[in-house]
This record gives structure tokens, sequence and C-alpha cells, in this order.
């Protein structure tokens, strides 16, 4: 008996003898039966394996698929095993199955944006796995946020400005670099077009909105944005009210009745209240009356008399 160590798996062998003595060798035997080697797992994974980015939620694999004689096995039953994972996460992998022996490339969908990933892979048949491959990175493209800024604060300072202040988007959701923040506010109870103010920047985490109307209702958001564009804005929307001020003049002043002794007028309340009105004041020379309901600055008792 004499063992052959070293064979192939799943190979067709044939084998020939002949003797040796000190003057020589004999003839070779006549050919032997076809043996065929078990089948076992492959020896060795592809090669030249490599990643590239494909979209924001997936990525590309490509490697050397096997020659025929490492299969080690029935090539109807070779294919190859993807494992892949989060780097941030990598008790988590997840195993994807191509069962084509010739494939070359793969994409992998439904990952997260702007994540980078580790990867490899191992060929298979019907007898088991065999060795995974070195592993290669690769990182998903930039989106948008998928999550607005936390934390989103108002405080009037004045009547015509609102500090704002807010915290980052989470890192697991702002899927790209953020480059700035986008504040959009309206007046809440004014038919007003939405106004935006941008912040450039990740650092900067505040924003003193100015030029707006005194003691009006402000509805805002924040977003934060990549260079592939704008994210979510913060919700629901934070309400604040600017302070109150002085306010402006009463309009459609008409005097109805002007007698020697008494004048009737009748206003219209100011459009720019500014506040909530405590009162009227209706001043001339020599009198003064105070009561509730408007506020009006006048000085008429000379325009009464000169022109009565």
């Amino acid at each position: 008996m004499l063992e052959v160590p070293n064979l192939t798996p799943y190979t067709h062998y044939r084998f020939r003898m002949r003797q040796v003595n000190v003057v020589g060798a004999s003839p070779l035997s006549q050919p032997s039966r076809v043996i065929q080697t078990l089948q076992a797992p492959p020896d060795v994974a592809p090669s030249s394996v490599s990643v590239r980015t494909a979209s924001e939620s997936s990525l590309q694999m490509r490697w050397v698929p096997l020659p025929d004689t490492q299969y080690n096995g029935n090539p109807e039953s070779v294919g190859y095993r993807i494992k892949f994972w989060r780097v941030d996460l990598q008790p988590s992998a997840l195993l994807k199955v191509i069962n084509d022996r010739l494939e070359r490339e793969c994409t992998i969908e439904d990952l997260e944006e702007w994540t980078e990933y580790e990867l490899q892979i191992q060929a298979f048949n019907a007898i088991g796995a065999g060795p995974w491959s070195e592993v290669v990175r690769g990182r998903t493209r930039e989106s948008v946020p998928s999550a607005p800024p936390e934390n989103v604060s108002a405080e009037a300072v004045s009547s015509t400005q609102i500090l704002l202040t807010w915290s980052a988007v989470p890192e697991s959701e702002q899927n790209g670099l953020i480059l700035g923040y986008k504040i959009l506010y309206k007046a809440k109870d004014l038919d007003s077009e939405p106004r935006s103010q941008t912040v450039r920047g990740n650092h900067t985490q505040s924003c003193l909105l100015s030029g707006l109307r005194k003691y009006v209702l402000y509805e805002i958001r924040v977003l934060a944005f990549t260079r592939i564009g704008d994210g979510v804005p913060s919700s629901p929307a934070v309400i604040e009210r600017t302070k109150d001020d002085a306010p402006g003049p009463p309009v459609r002043l008409v005097f109805p009745e002007v007698r020697l002794t008494s004048v009737r007028i009748v206003w219209q309340p100011p459009e720019e209240p500014n506040g909530i009105i405590l009162g009227k004041e209706l001043g001339g020379e020599g009198w003064e009356q105070r009561s509730c309901g408007c506020w009006v600055f006048l000085l008429l008792a000379r325009w009464v008399r000169n022109h009565a």
C-alpha cells in the first residue's frame, strides 16, 4: 500500500506503477481506473477584492472569481458569501449570498447614508466555505440630514430681535458634512411670506434674528444642510413674540363735528399697536383726558380754534 498525499480535492486521477531494482526500472503498468478525490471546502478566498461607492445607500464590491482548479467541489454548488458591517457596529454583521460561481461584482443596497462599512468575501461549495478575504472599507455617499437640529429655543431680546439657539443634528442622522443651518421664520398671525436666514458652518449654533415686527408672534424652524441639500426642519415650530414698544399713530383721524367749545374726533386704531393698548390720551392747550380703549396723542385745540 502507498498513500499519495497533496492531491487536489474533487479531481480525477489515474495511476501507473513500475518496479525498480539495482539493474533498472521496469516498464510502466497500464493506467488504473479513474479515481476522483473527495470534495472539500475551497482553500482560498477570491482575489483582487475592492469596493467603491455606488450611491447614498449602496456600495459596489468587485473580486476575481476562483479558477476551476480551486473549486474543490461540484462547480454547480460554488458561490460566494459577502459579509459587511458598519465600522462602529462590527458585531452586527450581515450576509449576502451569491450563487453564481462566475459572478465578479455585487451591489449591496439599503445601507446608511455617509457611513463607513467593512466588507469580506468567501467562496463556498456543497461541502463548506473557504477562508474570508482581507477586509476592505467603503463609505456611502453624502445625503441630506434625516433629522433636524435638537433643543431649538427662542428668546425675544428686544421689540425687533429674537435670539435663537439649537443643538447639533445627532451624528447618526447627519448623513454628511454639515455645512450650516437655515432658520425659517414668519409672522404667525399675518399673511406674510416665510423668510430665511443662513448660518454658515457647523460650529455656530445660535442666530440673532433682526428687523422683526414689534410685539408679533413668530413661528421659527431650523434645519441643517449638506452639500447635497437641505435636511428636515425642526418640528413643531418654536413660537416667540417680540417685545412691546411705543405704538404707532392712529389712522383715519377725522372731525365730523366741530363747535365753538367742543370737537368730536373719530379715529381707527394704529396699524402697528406694538403691544397691548392700555388707553388713549387727548391733549391740547390746558386740558387732558385719559380713558381705556386705544391710545392717541393729539395736540388739536389750537387747530380747532383756528379752523372753527
